[in-house]
């Protein structure tokens, strides 16, 4: 029979002895031990620590810093609901939360109350900003096809002038209609030659200005198309319809003049939105506004109260 002082040497070797299995018995040898208590830290070494620490600000990149910034709209519990990003009218997440970053940097919230103030108060800056975008929108819609519009009632003008034998030297479609017929009178009268259609065109819309000699009335006809005048009449002909041609051109660049002027002052005249979205603007704009000062004078209190007593708080904007 073995002494007890025998059997404690022997239990005391066993404790100590190198566990099997190597590596893995090692590791267990370990756990069953413990951890080891905390190594301290020297202040020296704190400080180093410190320091190293300010050398990490975040991403450096483009890319990185409009990735994290996107953070202040995933994480807040408003933000993620005000940017529109779905449709055909689609905002932009990036600028939000830019615009929230800078609103926490300038507030400095501490707790969900007044980091739920700071994301009120970003929503209403940038309700303002998608008010000035309607007004943007509805300007536009008023004024993007003034010009199309414009050139349109010109066209149906000529129309209707050209249908009653109007004058067409009031607009500048009917001025370049005068100028195409001239133009191809004068190519058939270089040619030695001229249709009576653009003889009786000449007679109807310049009597008084195109001479046309008693010959071209009582010329010999070709299959009823074509009147053989005399190269002599054909060269008046050409110099009448070159003077008239030179008259022409003075008075499209006048009418093309005002008709740009009258265009500029329709343009401007429709740089408001209409009445009725006026005043849903006005409406949108002073709701908004009150809200806004709402929501600066709550977080002031908040944070006044907060300063009050003495509970500055710390971390990052928005921790409890």
């Amino acid at each position: 029979m073995k002494s007890r002082e025998t059997e404690t040497h022997n239990g005391d070797a066993r404790a100590f002895r190198k566990p099997e299995g190597g590596e893995n018995g090692q590791r267990a040898l370990s756990a069953s031990i413990g951890p080891r208590p905390a190594k301290p830290v020297s202040p020296k070494k704190a400080e180093a620590n410190r320091r190293n620490s300010q050398h990490s600000t975040g991403p450096k990149t483009e890319a990185g810093k409009a990735a994290s910034r996107l953070n202040a709209v995933k994480h807040g519990l408003l933000a993620k609901e005000i940017v529109i990003t779905r449709g055909d009218f689609q905002e932009d997440e990036h600028e939000f939360a830019v615009l929230l970053e800078r609103l926490r940097e300038e507030k400095h919230p501490v707790g969900i109350s007044e980091e739920l103030e700071v994301q009120k108060i970003a929503y209403c800056y940038w309700r303002m900003a998608r008010a000035i975008r309607c007004e943007h929108g509805a300007i536009r819609h008023r004024t993007g096809d003034i010009r199309s519009r414009q050139a349109r009632r010109r066209a149906d003008e000529f129309d209707r002038a050209d249908r009653l034998g109007d004058d067409l030297e009031t607009n500048s479609h009917g001025i370049q209609a005068l100028i195409d017929g001239l133009e191809e009178a004068k190519e058939d009268a270089l040619h030695g030659k001229l249709s009576r259609e653009a003889l009786n065109w000449l007679e109807e819309t310049f009597p008084d200005a195109v001479l046309l000699l008693d010959e071209t009335k009582a010329a010999p006809q070709f299959g009823n198309e074509d009147v053989v005048v005399s190269p002599e009449h054909l060269r008046k002909l050409v110099n009448e319809i070159d003077g008239q041609l030179r008259r022409l051109a003075l008075v499209r660049e006048e009418v093309v003049r005002l008709e740009e002027l009258d265009l500029d002052s329709k343009a401007k005249s429709a740089a408001l939105p209409a009445s009725g979205v006026v005043e849903k603007l006005v409406r949108y704009e002073t709701s908004n506004e009150r809200e806004l000062d709402r929501a600066l004078n709550r977080l002031e209190r908040m944070q006044e109260r907060r300063r009050e007593n003495g509970r500055e708080g710390g971390g990052a904007p928005g921790g409890a």
